[in-house]
């Protein structure tokens, strides 16, 4: 565990940029990667939204995952 403060502004780009560049597949895979991960802060938020948007954007159904039971943050 890194003890220096997240820099929200860099997360975000670096992980808008690797989610542009997964395949589908690779984003369904990194949203049921997050099944029964009890943790939560700021980072998993932001990650978990970022994974969202770039799904809605392929159009691909998040309501399918929701079903597995991977929360969403505007669902939490």
């Amino acid at each position: 565990m890194s003890s220096e403060p997240l820099d929200i502004e860099r997360f975000t780009a670096e992980k808008t940029a690797a989610f542009a560049a997964m395949n589908s597949a690779q984003l369904i895979a990194a949203a049921l990667a997050e099944l029964n991960n009890r943790g939560w802060g700021t980072a998993r938020g932001i990650y978990l939204q970022l994974l969202r948007d770039e799904m809605i954007k392929r159009s691909i159904s998040v309501e399918t995952i929701r079903d597995t039971g991977v929360v969403f943050l505007d669902e939490a």
